[in-house]
């Protein structure tokens, strides 16, 4: 009997035990467009969780606020499992194993194997990479190995290897976040908690920085705020003390979304 460990953090598919799954949203279009796309060379780049979870055969496109929008709807349905996972004919489930067979071999299984593949598509050993980063001879060895994740002053380091390996340091980030601080969630709160995380603020900070109450900024990570005119700008104010693009794009399709309903006839 052949035995397989799961698949990365980034597979589509997982294992239950028995045989390979796929993931709760991901369609079977989805996972043949993958498929072909596996190889040696494949590094992933992360959707969300959110996105991935409410994937209709766009994952790799939607915004987050459709991501967000689809996650409230999500959250409110009953049977949400039944209601999100496609019925796969039989005829599907060899691929699907033959699928997620094949995420188990090429996908990096942890953020060190992550960091290996990039390095390797860079076409640099791991002491070649080490004189790039001014790093220590060990300590690659480590992150790589999984040992340690590094830390956010040394991760601003790696932008040199992502162009190297010809991809963008934004991409490399993401994962790390994802790796650092669990994948990104459904709702507004979630993102800027993460948001707030990357840039290492405290919300004390964040609220000097914003001129925001500390107290809003609570009530905003934790989703005790509706939406409103008052929840685009604090957005608005927390993307530009974050110097986040991600938080600003939400803000503006918020009020974009809000006056769109307002100018509805049947409006109040």
């Amino acid at each position: 009997m052949i035995s397989f460990e799961k698949p990365g953090p980034w597979a589509l598919s997982y294992f239950d035990g028995q045989q390979f799954q796929l993931n709760p949203g991901v369609s079977i279009d989805e996972a043949r467009r993958r498929y072909d796309a596996l190889s040696p060379e494949y590094i992933p780049r992360t959707v969300s969780y959110i996105a991935r979870l409410t994937s209709e055969n766009d994952a790799d496109q939607v915004s987050d606020l459709v991501a967000i929008r689809r996650y409230e709807k999500y959250e409110n349905t009953a049977n949400k499992r039944q209601s999100i996972i496609p019925d796969i004919p039989l005829q599907e489930q060899a691929f699907i194993q033959a699928f997620g067979a094949a995420e188990i071999v090429y996908l990096p299984k942890d953020f060190g194997a992550y960091l290996t593949r990039i390095r390797e598509k860079a076409g640099l050993s791991q002491t070649s990479a080490t004189r790039l980063l001014g790093l220590s001879n060990s300590s690659l060895a480590r992150y790589e190995s999984g040992e340690h994740l590094p830390t956010i002053t040394t991760f601003r380091k790696f932008a040199p290897l992502a162009d190297l390996a010809g991809i963008p340091y934004g991409d490399i980030k993401r994962e790390y976040i994802r790796a650092k601080n669990k994948p990104d969630f459904g709702t507004i709160g979630d993102i800027i908690r993460r948001e707030r995380w990357f840039a290492q603020m405290t919300i004390d900070r964040l609220s000097i920085k914003s001129g925001l109450s500390a107290t809003l900024i609570r009530r905003l990570e934790y989703d005790h705020l509706p939406v409103s005119l008052q929840l685009f700008v604090s957005l608005s104010r927390l993307a530009r003390a974050l110097e986040s693009s991600r938080l600003m794009v939400i803000s503006n399709d918020l009020r974009a979304e809000g006056e769109a309903n307002a100018a509805r006839p049947d409006s109040f």
